[in-house]
């Protein structure tokens, strides 16, 4: 499933982002989450947790830092 921007965030999982308490969430639900405008959110060196209202998914994203180490594994 992919987001407006072509972008399949589903495949991002675990290294852009988590679902904290939920290490399998569904692609379709995935789909629904608006990326993009957290994607703007992210911070350099810390990770931003939120719960992302149309899911209910509290979501782990990841530092600028922490997706380049995830990136390179």
């Amino acid at each position: 499933m992919e987001q407006p921007s072509g972008m399949n965030y589903f495949s991002r999982l675990g290294v852009d982002y988590e679902i904290k308490d939920n290490p399998s969430p569904d692609a379709d639900v995935i789909a629904l989450i608006p990326f993009e405008i957290y994607n703007r959110q992210r911070h350099a060196t810390q990770d931003l947790e939120f719960t992302d209202p149309t899911t209910n998914y509290v979501i782990i994203l990841y530092s600028e830092e922490k997706c380049r180490l995830n990136k390179q594994q």
